[in-house]
Order: structure tokens, then C-alpha cells, then sequence
């Protein structure tokens, strides 16, 4: 996709998204192609992959101790009791 395009889906500056996009390159998850004074920039999906499985075991792991803090908290206090 084009930058300009890119940017067109955005409101901010052609700046911004500019330096965002190199963000994404410089981290591997875009592959940025020159074809003349355009820049096109493509997914890379295998790095997308690497993200999802990392931020899936990131979410289940926060989510399981939130659960398991949620549960003991309410052993502590049951319901219709104040402290």
C-alpha cells in the first residue's frame, strides 16, 4: 500500500504516519519497497505470527492471574459483608 494512502485513513499529518511506517519497518512488521519516489509498504506476516502467539500468551497469562486474584479476593470477603 502506498504511504499516502495509508495516510489518507488517518487523521493526522503525512509526518506522523510517515514516521509510524518507519516505526513498523525498523521493528519488522512492515517491508517497505521503493518504486521510483513512492514507498510501498507490505505486511510481513511471519513477523505478525511471532506477534499474535507473543501477545496471546501475554493476554492468557495476565488473564489467568487476574482470575486467580479476582477469586481469592472473593473468598475473603463474601458477598453481602463490608469490612
Amino acid at each position: 500500500m502506498r504511504a499516502g494512502d495509508i495516510a489518507e485513513q488517518f487523521d493526522t499529518t503525512r509526518p506522523a504516519i510517515s514516521e509510524h511506517l518507519r516505526v513498523l519497518v525498523e521493528a519488522r512488521l512492515l517491508v517497505l519497497r521503493r518504486e521510483g519516489t513512492r514507498r510501498i509498504y507490505a505486511v510481513r506476516k511471519e513477523t505478525f505470527i511471532e506477534l499474535h502467539h507473543f501477545l496471546d500468551g501475554f493476554w492468557d497469562d495476565r488473564i489467568a492471574r487476574l482470575k486467580a486474584a479476582a477469586e481469592r479476593e472473593a473468598r475473603r470477603s463474601p458477598r453481602g459483608k463490608r469490612a
